[in-house]
């Protein structure tokens, strides 16, 4: 019966650090880390440049994240996506976490409150 218990427990304790490891990881990104999070209900078709490299497609879908490891901390990177995104270049930084929002019928790319660690 104690050997039940222990293992409920263990599993018990095991999913709750994979959780929480889970959500602190979404919450911060290294310096050397791109992020951009599509917290809308559309699928994001975007083109990316990162550290100056060929421009690459990619599709962001709802509830999805978007992660891109550059090779040195001080590069910055570039996005431009379709509509109904906000027709711009955002510029990116490594260590920043970004998030599309709709905002209206628009929907925006905006840098995220929480702070990378460095």
């Amino acid at each position: 019966m104690r050997v039940v218990r222990a293992l409920a427990l263990g599993v018990a304790l095991c999913g709750t650090s994979q959780s929480l490891v889970a959500s602190m990881m979404t919450k911060a990104v290294p310096g050397r880390v791109v992020s951009a999070t599509n917290t809308t209900r559309d699928t994001l078709r975007c083109m990316v440049q990162v550290e100056g490299k060929t421009w690459q497609g990619i599709e962001i879908l709802p509830g999805r994240e978007w992660v891109r490891r550059t090779y040195t901390g001080d590069s910055q990177s570039a996005m431009q996506c379709e509509v109904p995104v906000r027709q711009a270049q955002f510029v990116l930084l490594p260590g920043k976490r970004y998030v599309f929002l709709r905002i209206g019928s628009v929907i925006e790319l905006k840098e995220a409150s929480t702070p990378a660690r460095r």
